[in-house]
């Protein structure tokens, strides 16, 4: 059967979008046609490859340390916390079982509005079309779905948790964020006691201003902390 697209969306100005609103037109009045067209799958599933691709082990830090030199950092460290921390004010009950040991991986350059993007882009790196940064954040950085469940970033003006399972920020909610320049996520960080402590510490540890400096007069965090709560029993991701 034969399709006519009207002349007047087929000029230069014609986009996606456009497109695809004549061919959403066309397909819904052909009654009778079954939907048809390559499905992605889910998430999860995607991310269960991506770890069997990268190793564990020291490739997860090797991943880190390419990371940070991609980001012209000059410093990386690397914490082993073994500490427990309260669970009494957290921001939700499922977060109780990430308050346990971690890894914390800290560099000294911040996330771009860029990097916030890519982390959140799995296999679907930003950084990889630019030849002076060889580091594929975004897949590389999975590799650390190895050892925790929900990751969380420290860096320039936000604070991240990511969370592909969607288990602990509920459905289709794949992490939560709060901003250091925005006053009710200030209060929270600064009054539930409990969730941001493991990050108080390191912060004190490896930069010259205190929590509070950094959250209500800086309002930025000139570099970045990754927080890995270590896994203790097998998840949907790995064991």
């Amino acid at each position: 059967m034969l399709m006519i697209v009207p002349e007047h969306i087929l000029n230069n100005t014609m986009g996606i979008s456009d497109f695809t609103q004549v061919v959403g037109c066309y397909t819904l009045e052909m009654e009778g046609r079954t939907s048809f067209g390559a499905t992605a799958p889910p998430f999860i599933d995607y991310l269960k490859d991506i770890l069997r691709r990268y190793p564990d082990g020291g490739q997860i830090l090797k991943e880190l340390i390419q990371n940070a030199d991609d980001a012209r950092a000059t410093e990386v460290v690397f914490i082993h916390d073994e500490r427990s921390y309260g669970t009494e004010s957290i921001w939700t009950e499922e977060l109780g079982k990430y308050q346990g040991p971690a890894l914390y991986a800290y560099n000294n350059a911040a996330f771009t509005v860029e990097d916030w993007q890519g982390i959140q882009m799995a296999g679907r790196s930003v950084k990889r079309d630019d030849p002076s940064k060889v580091g594929r954040f975004g897949i590389g950085f999975n590799s650390v779905y190895h050892i925790t469940d929900v990751p969380s970033i420290l860096s320039s003006e936000h604070l991240g948790m990511m969370d592909p399972q969607e288990k602990v920020f509920g459905e289709r909610n794949g992490g939560f964020r709060w901003s250091l320049d925005d006053s009710e996520d200030q209060e929270v960080l600064l009054n539930m006691h409990d969730q941001f402590q493991p990050f108080r510490d390191i912060v004190s540890l490896v930069c010259e201003h205190g929590w509070s400096k950094v959250v209500m007069e800086d309002q930025h965090f000139s570099g970045t902390i990754f927080r890995f709560p270590l896994r203790n029993e097998a998840s949907d991701l790995s064991n």
